[in-house]
């Protein structure tokens, strides 16, 4: 018997400290951010405040961040041309930057960062900046429910979708949801693969009761 889909809600910010468990429980192992991040005893205090901050400063802001009811599982989008950051919303987030890199891997940081707006589609687009599910909660349709209201609305709306994803077993996944590989980020020596996708909209029409977002 095939499980229910999770209940998903537009996230707020008294579920950051949630989110935040739920992220570093999923993106744990993530050969891109361990390759970002500093890889010492603060590991996974560096986690939590990456985390944190793209949730409060970058993603929240916007609405576009959704999450089960259950909070593990979320997805942090970002709508059309807002995922580009100031210069404000840079210089206000570099300490936090540092501190989460560590002195080492600031130069290789940032030179990924701008390899990372270079590949950015010019077209109007959401962008799945991070989408996270509990190991715990895998495998029950999670996922696909943070993904379909955002990409109904896509296709309501005719525009892209955008994510860069961060292991060879999410690219299969995101396939399966329309996205093809456009890029392939030089993130610099030694990174890890990471690859860019985009999705089209498929123009398909959708029935009243799927094409509302969840409030």
């Amino acid at each position: 018997m095939l499980s229910p889909t999770p209940p998903v809600r537009r996230a707020t910010h008294e579920d950051i400290p949630h989110l935040v468990r739920t992220l570093v429980r999923s993106f744990d192992r993530d050969p891109i951010l361990r390759w970002f991040l500093r890889e010492d005893e603060r590991r996974v205090r560096a986690l939590e405040m990456y985390f944190e901050i793209t949730l409060r400063e970058f993603t929240l802001p916007h609405g576009e961040v959704l999450t089960t009811e259950d909070r593990a599982g979320t997805a942090l989008w970002v709508p059309p041309d807002r995922w580009k950051l100031g210069l404000s919303e840079q210089l206000s987030a570099s300490s936090t930057i540092v501190r989460c890199v560590g002195l080492g891997k600031v130069v290789r940081t940032l030179h990924g960062l701008r390899q990372m707006e270079k590949h950015h589609p010019p077209r109007p687009h959401y962008y799945l900046a991070l989408l996270g599910v509990d190991p715990e909660h895998q495998g029950r349709g999670y996922a696909s429910a943070l993904l379909r209201p955002v990409l109904e609305r896509c296709d309501r709306e005719g525009v892209g979708a955008y994510l860069e994803s961060t292991t060879p077993e999410n690219t299969a996944r995101y396939q399966h949801f329309g996205f093809k590989v456009v890029s392939h980020l030089q993130l610099g020596r030694g990174a890890p693969p990471y690859p860019g996708m985009w999705r089209e909209p498929t123009g398909a029409r959708l029935h009243e009761s799927d094409s509302r977002m969840p409030t």
